[in-house]
């Protein structure tokens, strides 16, 4: 009997495995090459954005396999009103081959490069937001649709801010975040190392001169995070609310300690900040320092302990702007035992501050309220000395009027000016009554030679910062003659 047919049939069991492979390696290299299944690719991801957000996708281009990975060449997002969501030059990508042997879409890296989002057409189309909101409510590392994602040269946008982004790195297998972005012209730079729930472990950034660190997370849609900024430079945080703040009217450093709570799409934040030097609102503080927080649209600072203008402060400040309305504001300041000559610059006046308070509401366009100050005594050049000073000031339609009351020269003064904000100019009346002219003929002008009975002024004065820069337009006075 013949063993050579059993040893064919051996030798052929033996060649087939190894012809296998050798098939499955030139289909697989001639496979690398190929562009297939990037058209049935963007249809699925089209009707998914289709389903979920009532939005398209479209791309010029596609090339790549399942292999070696996808590019979208030319990519658009277009909401259902027609508008145009993100455009991107290329998205790439890499399927997660083991995840797709289980019958799941995965990608394992997700590259985008010259993109530009716009936040505020995301924002109208409600559906995006609302189906976003659902998705980052329980996001986790684990649950995160990629591997690795990275962005590079985009720009984010909103009527808000523009964040150019130069590169962002995501990496949720090693759970880090590299950042290299830019915020309204200010720079943003450094690592957040976190966990799988999202929270972060750690974080060091760098935004201009401050720098930031963070621990914390977000978790079922919720936000608990802490953070610490110390150098913080007034002016680059001012440049992120530009509709409300001129960047220009502050400066100086401050260090803020905060808590960030609540939803993500409508968060709490609470805390302190501290300053030895700044400049706010154009106006030189020597140090500031108050707890704050901010909620749905209303920001509160309390506690308020300052020096500004040399005068040691001490109060509340309230603001509120909802989308579509003005800014307004209320103000409640009250200080004591100020020494005038430390804040007036005027030489030769001397005397001491015993109360002064303020209370201001409104609009920021149409702010109305209340101030009071009180002084014992008040000397201007050793030669006139004013007893029993009272100032009250009304803010009311872009007008403040004011009465001043004092004792000077043996009588009773009184003075009421008005003063418009708008065009700068005020006017004035001082009456008297018993005052002994011969007290004070010796400070006042020749043609004041008798008994003044009232004097009417009119001038402009302009505020620049701390300064106030005063220009008689005219003076005239009633008078009768001295016995």
């Amino acid at each position: 009997m013949s063993v050579r047919p059993k040893k064919r049939r051996l030798r052929r069991k033996k060649l087939l495995p190894k012809i296998f492979l050798l098939l499955l390696a030139v289909f697989a290299g001639v496979f690398m090459f190929a562009d297939v299944g990037g058209d049935i690719l963007l249809d699925i991801a089209d009707r998914n954005l289709n389903y979920t957000y009532r939005a398209s996708l479209t791309a010029k281009k596609i090339t790549g396999n399942p292999i070696k990975g996808y590019v979208f060449h030319g990519v658009d997002i277009i909401d259902d009103e027609g508008r145009e969501i993100l455009t991107a030059e290329n998205v790439s990508g890499n399927l997660d081959l083991a995840a797709l042997l289980s019958g799941k879409l995965r990608l394992a890296k997700l590259f985008v490069s010259g993109f530009m989002i716009d936040l505020d057409i995301l924002r109208k189309s409600e559906r995006e937001a609302i189906e976003i909101r659902k998705y980052l409510h329980n996001l986790s590392a684990k649950n995160f649709p990629f591997d690795k994602v990275r962005l590079k040269n985009g720009r984010i946008s909103s009527h808000k801010a523009i964040i150019d982004v130069k590169d962002i790195t995501a990496d949720f297998r090693k759970h880090d975040i590299d950042i290299d972005t830019d915020i309204n012209g200010i720079a943003l730079t450094g690592k957040i190392d976190f966990e799988d729930n999202a929270a972060i472990n750690n974080s060091s950034l760098a935004f201009g001169s401050a720098h930031i660190t963070a621990t914390g997370g977000l978790e079922g849609g919720m936000l608990d995070l802490h953070a610490v900024i110390d150098g913080a430079d007034l002016k680059d945080f001012a440049a992120l609310f530009t509709e409300e703040l001129r960047p220009e009217d502050y400066s100086g450093t401050a260090s803020i300690n905060m808590d960030i709570t609540g939803k993500l799409d409508s968060p709490r934040i609470s805390g302190t900040i501290d300053s030895k030097s700044l400049i706010l609102g154009g106006y030189q503080a020597e140090r500031f320092s108050a707890n704050f927080s901010y909620e749905n649209y209303h920001v509160n600072a309390s506690n308020i302990q300052a020096s500004i203008f040399g005068v040691p402060i001490h109060g509340e400040i309230s603001a509120q702007r909802r989308p579509g309305e003005k800014l307004s504001v209320i103000l409640r300041l009250d200080g004591n035992a100020v020494n005038i000559e430390d804040i007036s610059g005027i030489k030769g006046l001397t005397g001491k501050i015993e109360t002064f308070s303020a209370n201001i509401y409104g609009y920021i366009d149409s702010l109305r309220g209340r101030g009071k100050l009180s002084a014992r005594r008040i000397i201007y050049d050793r030669r006139i000395t004013a007893d029993d000073v009272n100032i009250s000031a009304n803010l009311s339609n872009g007008a403040i009027s004011s009465r001043w009351t004092a004792k000077l020269f043996g009588g009773n003064i009184s003075t009421d000016i008005i003063y418009s904000t708008d065009n700068k100019i005020f006017t004035g009346k001082v009456n008297a009554s018993g005052v002994n002219m011969k007290q004070a003929k010796h400070v006042l002008p020749e043609e004041f030679d008798g008994n003044v009975t009232s004097i009417k002024f009119a001038g402009i004065m302009d505020f620049s910062g701390n300064n106030a820069a005063v220009r008689f337009t005219s003076v005239s006075a009633e008078k009768t003659k001295i016995n």
